[in-house]
Order: C-alpha cells, then sequence, then structure tokens
C-alpha cells in the first residue's frame, strides 16, 4: 500500500512542477503598456517596409538569412501586408497577411500556412501576435508541421521595429526568428 502511494505522490509533484514551470514563462503585454514610442500597426505598416532576419534552431545556430519588402496599405479597421521574401539559399517567396483591427488593443489576421486565425495585442511599443502555423521543412520525410508562433515586435524608434519570434510544438521551443523592419523612404 505504501508503495502505491508513493508512486501517486510521486505523479502528482511531477505534474505540480511540469505546471510551474510552464506557467513561468509567459509574460503579459500589458508589461509595456508605459513604453514609448506607441506602436501603431497601421501607421508603421502602411507604405513601404523593409526587414532583414535570421531563422535559429533551438541552440541558436544560423539556419538562414533572409530580406523581406512589405507593401502594407490599411483602410478603415482592415490592413493587407504584402510580404516578399528573399531567402539566403535563393528561394522566393510571398504572404500576403488579411489584418483586422477588432478594437484599439486588438488585432486578427489571416494568411497562408496561417491555421485559422492570429491574435496580436498591442501595449505601449509592443505587439504580442499568437498563431499556429503550418511549417514547410526541407529535407524531410514529413512535408510539414504546424507550430506554435508567439512574436514579440517592439517599436524602438519611429522608423524600426524589432521583431523576436519563437516556434514550438508541445510546448518545446524548436527555434526562432528575430527581425528588424525599417521605413523605407518615399
Amino acid at each position: 500500500m505504501l508503495g502505491k502511494f508513493k508512486t501517486i505522490a510521486g505523479k502528482v509533484a511531477i505534474f505540480c512542477l511540469l505546471a510551474l514551470v510552464s506557467s513561468c514563462g509567459t509574460k503579459s503585454v500589458l508589461l509595456y503598456e508605459n513604453e514609448k514610442p506607441e506602436l501603431n500597426l497601421e501607421k508603421f505598416f502602411s507604405g513601404n517596409t523593409v526587414g532583414w532576419g535570421v531563422v535559429q534552431d533551438r541552440s541558436g545556430e544560423i539556419l538562414k538569412r533572409f530580406k523581406v519588402d512589405i507593401k502594407g496599405s490599411f483602410s478603415a479597421n482592415e490592413g493587407k501586408l504584402v510580404e516578399d521574401f528573399e531567402w539566403s539559399d535563393g528561394k522566393r517567396e510571398t504572404r500576403i497577411w488579411y489584418l483586422k483591427k477588432e478594437n484599439d488593443l486588438t488585432w486578427t489576421g489571416e494568411a497562408e500556412n496561417v491555421i485559422g486565425v492570429a491574435f496580436g495585442q498591442l501595449s505601449g511599443n509592443t505587439l504580442k501576435w499568437q498563431y499556429l502555423y503550418n511549417l514547410e521543412l526541407e529535407n524531410s520525410l514529413v512535408q510539414s508541421i504546424s507550430v506554435n508562433f508567439e512574436d514579440w515586435m517592439y517599436l524602438l524608434d519611429e522608423n524600426i521595429l524589432l521583431n523576436q519570434a519563437t516556434f514550438s510544438k508541445y510546448g518545446i521551443r524548436l527555434g526562432s526568428v528575430t527581425i528588424t523592419f525599417t521605413k523605407s523612404l518615399p
């Protein structure tokens, strides 16, 4: 009987530890509500924006580099971002985001390979963007996997936005994407 109790107590202890560890990684976008300059998504991404970035694996090794040219347009509470990627291996890719401003602090978005709807929350100079993405794999037995993306975008000044994104599966961090965006001169 005592052995069975130890087994159950051990399982409960492991469950509690996992619950505690998984809750430690979550931060609120509200931490940045007083940070300036205030991020206005429509203003920053209207017109032409250019970004440079890297994709890293979970150990930090750079897997790919890229440049992205973005053409953004907004009308009323809706926006469209046309992203043209040029990857370090010579490949080119276009992704189109359709955005909707739900209220002053909340955005939703849809794009090819995004499963369902992306959800974004603004606060101060920061946007937290979360979505499920169908990640296409190269040189793999599996063509694609769905991963959770969590992007943190920080407006550093009126013309520079830093995007730090992590992607994970089953709560396990698989890698990250870091992008620096700048407003193009007219």
